[in-house]
């Protein structure tokens, strides 16, 4: 879902044209994606290391 919703913002970034969009959007749109992202990318990193874990057992 977060990796859904970060894609789904920066897809509306790249179909903005430059007179569409305000410099303090597209920074609120920035912080929110990576914010997102970072998260996505701890839980997969949560789940490889459970699933290491479950292997090695």
């Amino acid at each position: 879902m977060r990796l859904n919703a970060a894609r789904g913002l920066l897809h509306s970034v790249a179909s903005m044209t430059p007179g569409e969009v305000d410099g303090r959007d597209l920074m609120h749109i920035a912080d929110s994606a990576q914010l997102l992202l970072t998260d996505a990318c701890d839980l997969v990193a949560a789940a490889r290391k459970a699933a290491r874990r479950e292997a090695g057992r």
